[in-house]
């Protein structure tokens, strides 16, 4: 239940709301919010939601937040349905909630948030969190990838939260907590306009090669296979978007620390999902399968030694194949939404789908479809 009525965009927040918002979650005490100014951002930080950096000014000093970043529901409806069809405003706030502070994969300091009850009507603001963008590099470093004392930045905070939540009983300690399941994308393919599928295969088409296309054509072929792979493999409590776009780095290319974002699909699901999220869409195309098996390693040494003996980094490499598969399919489900009348529709969709079917490729994931 809402403190007070829940602003739908930002320029609804007054001083009082705010006020009150900050003082609910400790972040104020005896400090008054006496004006707010608000820095809208653009849309290429956000595709779901409406965001904006509010500044509130304060009738004395004190700790209170110089700045927060808040996201408001989309003002585009597709984006709302979209929002609304996967909760995914209230399941965040719950993730910040329940679990900010208690993992140790770097994540921006909650301050509030809440949503209407019987309404897609929301807010989430955090605090403001400075870093660089992989979309901020020049195309030929994106191109190349992340080098890889920068991958190793985010693997190592990675491994250690599955190392935390590895086959842990505290995940049912968590009744909120969505659990992976392969069937979710058996169903999403099911659901999908059969034309639409068609429509992505041209827009991609040229971005690919042969090999590539193979690992395109035979992924949702084979579904029922790759999910059966997937659900026989030990479960942790997984980010679900673990990609560059979500990532705040103090630097790049070379990095020493990072900060994720976008916590929407946190799951209970294999740890493989995670990592072939990951090292498929930030390692370059021209990387093969000894950079690959390089970075792999490292991650497996982040994990404990009882773990290391039950889940043996030759498992892990052939976990790989069925999760990018599986990520293959869902990103063709995702993309049927996408207007190709855009030219950088087909362009985002056929570079991606270019990067992780050479990622694909590296891990072999032809030879495992044929298998």
């Amino acid at each position: 239940m809402s403190l007070q009525a829940v602003p739908e965009k930002y320029d609804d927040v007054t001083p009082e709301w705010l006020g009150a918002a900050l003082r609910s979650s400790g972040a104020i005490t005896s400090q008054k919010v006496i004006e707010v100014t608000f820095e809208p951002l653009g849309a290429e930080y956000g595709r779901t939601s409406s965001l904006v950096i509010i500044h509130p000014s304060y009738d004395t000093p004190g700790d209170g937040p110089s700045a927060l970043f808040a996201k408001f529901v989309s003002t585009i409806q597709s984006n709302r349905e979209f929002v609304q069809q996967w909760d995914v405003f209230r399941y965040e706030i719950e993730v910040y909630r329940s679990l900010g502070g208690r993992l140790p994969v770097p994540m921006p300091r909650y301050y509030f948030g809440d949503y209407e009850d019987g309404s897609d009507v929301a807010v989430l603001m955090m605090e403001v969190v400075s870093g660089r963008r992989f979309t901020e590099l020049p195309p030929d470093q994106r191109a190349a990838g992340l080098v890889a004392g920068t991958q190793r930045v985010a693997l190592k905070p990675l491994a250690e939260m599955h190392a935390q939540w590895w086959n842990s009983k505290a995940l049912d300690d968590l009744p909120w907590l969505r659990e992976w399941t392969g069937s979710n994308a058996t169903s999403l393919v099911q659901a999908a306009d059969g034309s639409s599928f068609g429509d992505l295969r041209e827009a991609v088409r040229p971005y690919l090669t042969a090999a590539d296309l193979v690992l395109y054509d035979a992924a949702p072929h084979q579904l029922d296979r790759i999910e059966k792979s997937l659900t026989s493999m030990p479960l942790t409590l997984c980010h679900g978007d673990y990609h560059t776009q979500n990532m705040l780095w103090d630097s790049l290319p070379d990095a020493n620390s990072v900060v994720v974002v976008d916590w929407q699909f946190l799951n209970r699901g294999p740890a493989v999902r995670d990592l072939s999220y990951f090292l498929g869409l930030s390692t370059g195309k021209d990387k093969g399968a000894d950079v690959v098996a390089d970075q792999v390693q490292f991650y497996c040494a982040e994990l404990p030694d009882e773990i290391q003996a039950i889940y043996p980094v030759q498992e892990v490499m052939a976990g790989l194949a069925p999760a990018i598969l599986d990520h293959i399919v869902r990103f063709q489900v995702l993309f049927t939404e996408l207007d190709f009348a855009q030219p950088s529709a087909a362009d985002f969709a056929g570079n991606l789908f270019a990067r992780i079917c050479n990622f694909g490729a590296a891990v072999d994931a032809g030879e495992w479809l044929t298998a």
